[in-house]
């Protein structure tokens, strides 16, 4: 860890990073068992690496030695809780547990999420023209503050479709509501 340190010096600039690569590795930054934030995106294939919103030239050489040297064994859980009670005790339960490495804290802000498919075209920004359609739309229905529109460029769907785009929506069950019903 210290040798890599000595390298996370970022001072080359990328001017054009593919956002689609597949092989991205996701960097946290963790405090006593809890994501402070994330710390940035490293797309190895391209060697590019994003720290405080620009992106730099990176070599993951580094990080496949350490890898090999000291593998991370780990497994992930995802629970659902019926009452935030629930949640709660459970969550602080864990937090004493040893083997826990950190625990994601889900997002209370929204009641709930949707996924709507959508027609792309033939230019590459469709995907990112059909997330701001969607957004104006919304903004119609509720407070831009209310709601969080997601084009998620890992997901199988998006990755693999020509003809659509999938845009999963954060926001309370009110909006759902106004917005299935606008669309019947």
């Amino acid at each position: 860890m210290e040798n890599l340190k000595k390298d996370w010096a970022f001072k080359s600039t990328v001017d054009h990073v593919n956002m689609y690569e597949k092989e991205d590795i996701e960097i946290f930054i963790v405090k006593d068992k809890r994501l402070v934030n994330a710390g940035g995106l490293i797309y190895p294939n391209q060697g590019a690496i994003n720290s405080g919103g620009h992106w730099y030239r990176f070599d993951t050489s580094r990080l496949n030695v350490l890898h090999q040297e000291h593998p991370l064994k780990y497994h992930t859980e995802k629970k659902k809780f019926d009452a935030y009670s629930k949640y709660a005790s459970y969550g602080n339960s864990i937090l004493n547990d040893t083997a826990l490495l950190f625990f994601f804290e889900p997002s209370l802000r929204y009641e709930g999420l949707f996924t709507i498919i959508t027609n792309r075209t033939e230019d590459p920004g469709s995907p990112v023209d059909a997330l701001e359609n969607l957004n104006k739309e919304l903004s119609k229905l509720a407070p831009v503050n209310s709601f969080q529109a997601i084009l998620e460029t890992k997901d199988s769907f998006n990755l693999s479709s020509t003809k659509k785009v999938k845009i999963k929506v954060e926001c309370s069950r009110s909006l759902y509501d106004q917005y299935k019903n606008k669309k019947e």
